[in-house]
């Protein structure tokens, strides 16, 4: 049965693959955004290190998880949209076939 369904809708195969390409600029966003957040505030230099640790502050982690949060809850609907549309075609072909 669901060799049928591949062989008349082959082209649900790409759905996955589009959410994951799309996921992508959001997850970069994320990182870039995350690298601005943790370079607020006032460098603190040790000796023997190669890069100065940053004192963050608690809105400044407030607002890490915020955009955590976004970046998942992003993610998370591209991909449960993509596991709809898949569910919908084949439960449409399944019963209209």
């Amino acid at each position: 049965m669901s060799g049928q369904f591949l062989s008349k809708n082959s082209r649900i195969v790409y759905g996955p693959i589009a959410a994951f390409l799309l996921s992508i600029p959001i997850i970069v966003w994320w990182m870039y955004t995350n690298i601005h957040i943790y370079s607020i505030g006032k460098p603190i230099y040790q000796d023997g290190d190669m890069f100065p640790s940053v004192d963050p502050k608690d809105s400044y982690t407030g607002l890490f998880w915020f955009i955590f949060a976004g970046m998942l809850w992003c993610v998370l609907f591209m991909s449960a949209m993509q596991s709809f549309a898949t569910a919908y075609t084949a439960v449409k072909w399944y019963f209209y076939h």
